[in-house]
């Protein structure tokens, strides 16, 4: 079975009634503050979002630059790695020659 639920205006004394529909009718006059207000608040989290995905972007640049300056000291230290085994290689070759 669905649960019932009373409204409020049930139990509310005729005190809080009678504000209750004076708010109401204020209520429908502030509907249009509530669009602008809403509005203008939307604005400035559109603006704040751009700001912040601007400060990504330079920080997403920063570390999109760390991140290549690390890739080619990798490739040179992999290319100097190579070149000692190189190295090592041909001089075992030499002390085994000697030998």
């Amino acid at each position: 079975e669905g649960i019932k639920t009373r409204s409020t205006r049930e139990w509310k004394c005729k005190d809080c009634k009678s504000s209750s529909s004076a708010k109401s009718s204020a209520h429908s006059a502030s509907n249009e503050l509530t669009k602008e207000f809403l509005v203008r608040v939307l604005d400035q989290f559109k603006t704040e979002v751009f700001g912040e995905l601007k400060t990504f972007r330079t920080d997403i640049s920063g570390l999109s630059s760390s991140m290549q300056f690390m890739s080619d000291q990798m490739d040179t230290s992999n290319q100097l790695m190579g070149d000692i085994k190189v190295e090592l290689a041909s001089l075992k070759e030499e002390n085994r020659v000697l030998r």
